[in-house]
């Protein structure tokens, strides 16, 4: 089995895109047909094979209900989320599957109450997700109460009610249950008491209050992970196995007893969007490891004591607002000034700021600079104050530097100075970069980081010369170029790039789908027929999102939330997941100003923005070749030819042109108005 899993992975591993002997088993059996009629042959292949073939032909759509049952005997996890043909017929099929122990509905749309009728066979399924199933209710729960193997369920944004989630007491067997955006109660927790071998329960978005939160102890004594996001909860009774909590959006008093014998076990703990009051009468938490107060607000003894830096090995402190000001940093700082051991932090987030003073920045470029960082294996920081000399040093102070997310502050350019630092760390594999300065970025980058695997750029200042050296790199699979001023003609280079598997260019907004679809031929004609895809992603191509995306589990996950821009995932707590709930219902809550603040903001997003989503495109106004001729110039020197005032360089423009439009920043700004 273990050889099975490495040989889906070879041949990609090494920087090469050499096809692994599954991919070229798989791609010789779609090509031939005659699997459809070899039912038994597939019942001889291996677990992993079967379900790598399965989700191939899911995703690439050749999958129908009648082909389903070619696969009857043979799979073990069956994931359909997301997909919208899934009906009664495709579940009459799926109900057949023997050996079937896993199976993900999430989001699919037309599952309804009658269809999971056809599950009642499955006697060996063990997890069961139907979330975002929004024509579920309690009648279509009974066909699944049945099920004598079930240990794990979730049901959030169903229109389950209530009073469906109380008979489910019944399933004693249940250790894990997910029921976020649905109006459950102290009652409704009272009802759940036969299921005392609970370890996992997920209520976010629910009606809970702090008198139902403290009966946890007494019906759920080995709960191991709790979540309680957007909820009036602010008091938490102390769970002597808890080790994993979520309270986002929440306002929280005190967690825990002090008096308590024993130190709480708390491994994780997400406060996205919390308000965090009198922390300093916490007790103490020796083993958490992870903390996120992304977008929270702390008084400041949460992070002035520095009782956690001693165990965190992951923190993000993004937009986190402290009454001590430096955005919470001053603990850290201290500890790591202390003259203690090197702290054990390994992944860093400190994205955001749009107000950043030089105190923050200065607080930064102390902690990150002081020696005692050495551990730290994931960053992603929005500016730090830093001179030549600073820069110069990182590749000292930051040894394991694997992965790197640097973004410009507000008025502050990154230098070139930081550009040829960043490539020189020793073992960074992805870098990305916003607020690139200028073109020859791309050449520091590929004359120092040859071993990057993935890269990002950033910038009004990225044009057709910037991509010569950077398709001269031989690892790089993974390519994303936003707000740069580059042509069809000018991306046609990239094709050398063997390895590449992903190549965004979404912002880079003279492209055309012509020249895309050229550039995609050119990678199938070098790699030949067998040879790994690069899917090319642009707003000028068909949008095919990704079959996890409609997968996301509750508001508190944080695989795909939106911080800044950032796509790493490395904060998340569970496989993917959106910062906020859904439409789930929620009865008698006291946020209902802040749920009308956010339509409002939404309403105010949407007004600005077309009927595809995407924002208006105020470049029209110009001509192609004029913006075409902003290559290789600065930025306040382009748009002065042009006649448009930009906020960052407006000292250095002449008196502006009557009736040009004023731009907040520069080429990027242009798709966000």
């Amino acid at each position: 089995m273990a050889s099975m899993q490495e040989g889906m992975h070879a041949g990609v591993s090494n920087g090469t895109s050499v096809p692994s002997l599954i991919d070229l088993c798989i791609e010789a059996i779609l090509s031939g047909g005659l699997w459809k009629y070899q039912r038994r042959s597939l019942e001889r292949l291996p677990s992993p094979f079967v379900e790598r073939l399965f989700h191939r032909l899911l995703s690439s759509r050749q999958l129908s209900p009648p082909l389903l049952e070619l696969f009857q005997a043979c799979l073990e996890e069956v994931d359909l989320s997301g997909v919208s043909a899934v009906d009664a017929t495709w579940l009459a099929y799926v109900g057949a599957y023997t050996h079937l122990r896993s199976l993900n509905l999430a989001a699919c749309k037309n599952v309804t109450d009658a269809s999971l009728w056809h599950l009642l066979g499955l006697s060996s399924l063990e997890t069961l997700s139907l979330a975002r199933c929004s024509r579920v209710t309690f009648v279509g729960l009974r066909h699944i109460l049945p099920m004598t193997s079930l240990r794990s369920l979730d049901i959030s944004e169903t229109a389950v009610s209530p009073a469906g989630v109380n008979q489910l007491g019944v399933r004693t067997a249940l250790t894990e249950l997910r029921v976020g955006g649905i109006a459950i109660d102290g009652t409704t927790l009272q009802r759940l008491q036969p299921l005392s071998h609970l370890r996992l329960l997920h209520a976010w978005g629910s009606a809970l209050t702090d008198s139902a939160a403290a009966l946890l102890p007494t019906l759920f004594p080995c709960l191991e992970s709790l979540s309680l996001a957007w909820t009036d909860v602010t008091r938490l009774p102390t769970l002597p196995a808890l080790t994993s909590l979520d309270m986002s959006q929440c306002t929280v008093e005190t967690l825990f007893e002090r008096s308590s014998a024993v130190p709480s076990p708390l491994k994780e703990l997400t406060l996205f969007g919390a308000t965090v009051n009198a922390a300093a009468e916490w007790p103490a938490l020796p083993h958490l490891a992870r903390l996120d107060l992304a977008g929270g607000r702390a008084r400041p003894d949460f992070f002035f004591c520095g009782r956690y830096a001693a165990s965190l090995t992951s923190l993000d402190l993004s937009n986190t607002i402290a009454e001590d000001g430096g955005g919470g940093l001053w603990g850290l700082v201290a500890a790591a000034q202390s003259g203690g051991a090197v702290l054990p932090l390994r992944r860093l987030k400190l994205v955001g700021g749009k107000s950043l003073d030089e105190e923050e920045l200065s607080l930064r470029g102390d902690l990150l600079l002081s020696g005692k960082m050495a551990n730290l294996e994931e960053l992603a920081v929005t500016g730090w104050d830093a001179g030549d000399r600073d820069w110069a040093r990182l590749p000292a102070v930051l040894p394991r530097l694997t992965s790197l997310d640097l973004r410009a502050a507000p008025e502050h350019d990154l230098p070139m100075a930081a550009i040829g630092a960043l490539a020189v760390l020793p073992s960074l594999v992805s870098l990305s970069i916003s607020g690139v300065p200028s073109d020859d970025c791309g050449t520091e980058i590929a004359k120092h980081a040859q071993g990057l695997r993935s890269l990002a750029l950033r910038g009004d200042s990225i044009s057709d010369s910037a991509l010569e050296p950077i398709s001269s790199m031989p690892r790089v699979r993974s390519l994303a170029i936003s707000g740069g001023v580059l042509t069809d003609a000018g991306v046609a280079p990239l094709a050398k790039m063997d390895a590449l598997q992903r190549l965004d260019l979404r912002g880079c907004w003279l492209l055309t789908s012509s020249g895309l679809k050229e550039l995609r031929k050119r990678f199938k004609d070098r790699r030949g027929p067998s040879g790994l895809s690069v899917k090319i992603e642009h707003e000028s191509l068909p949008f095919a999102p990704d079959k996890g995306d409609a997968a996301n589990d509750g508001p508190a996950s944080k695989g795909n939330r939106k911080s800044g821009g950032s796509s790493n995932v490395w904060f998340g707590v569970g496989p993917g997941g959106s910062r906020s709930p859904g439409q789930f219902r929620k009865a008698g809550k006291g946020k209902g100003e802040q749920r009308q603040s956010a339509d409002k903001g939404r309403a105010e997003t949407s007004s600005r923005r077309d009927s595809r989503g995407s924002s208006v495109d105020e470049r029209v106004r110009y001509k192609r070749d004029d913006l075409v001729g902003l290559q290789g110039r600065r930025l306040g020197e382009g748009w002065k030819a042009l006649g448009v005032r930009t906020r960052r360089h407006e000292k250095e423009l002449a008196l502006p042109v009557p009736g040009a439009p004023f731009l907040p920043y520069g080429l990027t700004a242009l798709a966000s108005i």
